[in-house]
């Protein structure tokens, strides 16, 4: 029984540097959803959705840090540039949500979700100005 604990002690000691890389945030100290702001409501008959995104201080994509941008809890962009375009996003309300990924794909930082509503046209309302 005794080493059995020994034995978890061990790989709890060399699995540690790792759970710190983790939780440490690399030096951001926040990331967040400029555009669109929180409950608006985007008018775009083809569902394209542009998206900026504010990471202070500054992204350090040459050490491999990048921006996932999450629509609806799933990733649809990853990228170091602070402006993303998203097309085809269906009518309805959606959630945002920006994460600051290290170049091993640890976590680093993710921005409170930002809730927005896409109205596209349609044609079961043909009499409806657009």
């Amino acid at each position: 029984m005794i080493w059995r604990a020994q034995i978890l002690l061990v790989l709890v000691a060399a699995c540690a540097p790792a759970f710190a890389l983790a939780g440490d945030t690399a030096g951001y100290a926040a990331v967040r959803i400029v555009a669109p702001r929180d409950d608006a409501t985007v008018h775009d008959n083809q569902g394209t959705l542009d998206v900026s995104v504010d990471v202070s201080p500054p992204l350090r994509p040459d050490t491999g840090d990048r921006i996932v941008l999450l629509l609806d809890g799933t990733a649809v962009a990853s990228g170091a540039e602070a402006r993303i375009r998203l097309t085809d996003v269906e009518r309805g309300s959606h959630t945002l949500q920006a994460q600051v990924v290290a170049a091993g794909g640890a976590l680093l930082l993710a921005s409170p979700q930002t809730r927005f509503h896409m109205w596209r046209a349609s044609r079961l309302f043909p009499g409806r100005k657009h």
